[in-house]
Protein backbone atom coordinates (compact mmCIF):
# COMPACT_ATOMS: atom_id res chain seq x y z
CA UNK A 1 0.00 0.00 0.00
CA UNK A 2 3.00 2.57 0.86
CA UNK A 3 3.87 1.89 -2.59
CA UNK A 4 0.69 2.75 -4.23
CA UNK A 5 0.10 5.99 -1.87
CA UNK A 6 4.01 7.08 -2.38
CA UNK A 7 3.09 6.36 -6.87
CA UNK A 8 -0.57 8.24 -6.22
CA UNK A 9 1.18 11.69 -4.90
CA UNK A 10 4.35 11.59 -7.25
CA UNK A 11 2.09 11.44 -10.15
CA UNK A 12 -0.37 13.60 -9.04
CA UNK A 13 2.52 16.20 -8.11
CA UNK A 14 3.74 15.96 -11.21
CA UNK A 15 1.07 16.27 -13.48
CA UNK A 16 -0.05 19.32 -11.60
CA UNK A 17 3.51 20.68 -11.78
CA UNK A 18 3.61 19.95 -15.65
CA UNK A 19 0.34 21.91 -16.33
CA UNK A 20 1.07 24.77 -13.98
CA UNK A 21 -1.78 24.41 -11.90
CA UNK A 22 -2.36 25.04 -8.11
CA UNK A 23 -2.59 22.68 -5.39
CA UNK A 24 -6.29 24.15 -5.49
CA UNK A 25 -6.85 23.49 -9.23
CA UNK A 26 -6.00 20.08 -9.11
CA UNK A 27 -8.32 19.16 -5.89
CA UNK A 28 -10.67 20.78 -7.86
CA UNK A 29 -10.15 18.78 -11.61
CA UNK A 30 -9.72 15.84 -10.16
CA UNK A 31 -12.43 15.84 -7.75
CA UNK A 32 -9.91 14.87 -4.84
CA UNK A 33 -9.44 16.67 -2.24
CA UNK A 34 -5.63 18.10 -1.71
CA UNK A 35 -4.89 16.44 1.58
CA UNK A 36 -5.20 13.27 0.17
CA UNK A 37 -2.56 13.26 -2.54
CA UNK A 38 -0.41 15.87 -0.68
CA UNK A 39 0.31 13.65 1.86
CA UNK A 40 -0.83 10.61 0.06
CA UNK A 41 -0.01 8.47 3.19
CA UNK A 42 -1.44 4.96 2.78
CA UNK A 43 -4.44 5.95 5.15
CA UNK A 44 -5.74 8.71 2.51
CA UNK A 45 -5.42 6.45 -0.46
CA UNK A 46 -7.96 3.59 1.46
CA UNK A 47 -10.10 6.63 2.34
CA UNK A 48 -10.37 7.55 -1.11
CA UNK A 49 -10.94 4.09 -2.66
CA UNK A 50 -13.81 3.21 -0.10
CA UNK A 51 -15.34 6.21 -0.55
CA UNK A 52 -19.10 6.20 -1.37
CA UNK A 53 -21.30 7.71 -4.21
CA UNK A 54 -24.43 8.78 -3.05
CA UNK A 55 -27.82 11.40 -3.97
CA UNK A 56 -28.04 13.98 -2.05
CA UNK A 57 -31.27 16.39 -3.22
CA UNK A 58 -31.01 14.44 -6.89
CA UNK A 59 -27.34 15.35 -6.95
CA UNK A 60 -24.78 12.65 -7.02
CA UNK A 61 -21.41 13.46 -4.87
CA UNK A 62 -18.64 10.94 -3.03
CA UNK A 63 -18.57 10.76 0.43
CA UNK A 64 -16.16 9.03 2.71
CA UNK A 65 -17.43 5.98 4.76
CA UNK A 66 -18.39 6.51 8.01
CA UNK A 67 -16.05 5.10 9.16
CA UNK A 68 -12.84 6.90 7.83
CA UNK A 69 -14.53 10.03 8.64
CA UNK A 70 -14.40 9.06 12.38
CA UNK A 71 -10.90 8.15 12.04
CA UNK A 72 -10.24 11.39 9.95
CA UNK A 73 -11.84 13.17 12.62
CA UNK A 74 -10.50 11.46 15.63
CA UNK A 75 -7.30 12.25 13.97
CA UNK A 76 -8.18 15.90 13.67
CA UNK A 77 -8.99 15.97 17.46
CA UNK A 78 -5.73 14.67 18.37
CA UNK A 79 -3.91 16.99 16.20
CA UNK A 80 -6.18 20.41 17.31
CA UNK A 81 -7.77 19.81 20.50
CA UNK A 82 -11.28 20.13 18.94
CA UNK A 83 -14.39 19.40 21.00
CA UNK A 84 -16.09 20.10 17.50
CA UNK A 85 -14.29 16.63 16.50
CA UNK A 86 -15.21 14.53 19.04
CA UNK A 87 -18.63 15.56 18.91
CA UNK A 88 -19.24 14.70 15.83
CA UNK A 89 -17.58 11.36 16.35
CA UNK A 90 -19.52 10.54 19.13
CA UNK A 91 -22.85 11.13 16.68
CA UNK A 92 -21.60 9.36 14.65
CA UNK A 93 -20.99 6.02 16.78
CA UNK A 94 -24.54 6.61 18.51
CA UNK A 95 -26.16 6.64 14.89
CA UNK A 96 -24.13 4.34 13.26
CA UNK A 97 -22.49 1.91 16.01
CA UNK A 98 -24.07 -1.21 15.35
CA UNK A 99 -23.24 -0.97 11.58
CA UNK A 100 -19.73 0.06 11.83
CA UNK A 101 -16.83 -2.13 10.57
CA UNK A 102 -15.02 -1.97 14.54
CA UNK A 103 -12.46 -3.97 12.84
CA UNK A 104 -11.28 -1.66 10.01
CA UNK A 105 -11.56 1.46 12.40
CA UNK A 106 -9.11 -0.34 15.41
CA UNK A 107 -6.86 -1.55 12.81
CA UNK A 108 -6.58 2.12 11.76
CA UNK A 109 -6.37 3.67 15.01
CA UNK A 110 -3.66 1.82 15.50
CA UNK A 111 -1.94 2.74 12.35
CA UNK A 112 -2.96 6.78 13.05
CA UNK A 113 -2.14 6.84 17.34
CA UNK A 114 -5.92 7.42 18.04
CA UNK A 115 -6.78 4.36 19.60
CA UNK A 116 -7.05 5.33 22.41
CA UNK A 117 -9.42 7.96 21.60
CA UNK A 118 -11.39 6.07 19.46
CA UNK A 119 -12.03 3.37 22.66
CA UNK A 120 -12.97 6.43 24.94
CA UNK A 121 -15.28 7.96 22.59
CA UNK A 122 -17.03 4.31 21.77
CA UNK A 123 -17.28 4.21 25.47
CA UNK A 124 -19.14 7.88 25.68
CA UNK A 125 -21.53 7.18 22.86
CA UNK A 126 -22.56 3.72 24.36
CA UNK A 127 -23.36 5.25 27.75
CA UNK A 128 -25.97 7.38 26.86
Amino acid sequence: MDDVAGHLGNNIRQLRETRGLTQQQMAKISGVPRPTWARARPFSVEELTRRQRVAILGVEVWLATAEDTVLAKLEWASLSDSERQERDVTAILRIRGTTLDWAYMERWADELGVRHELRRIRQKATDK
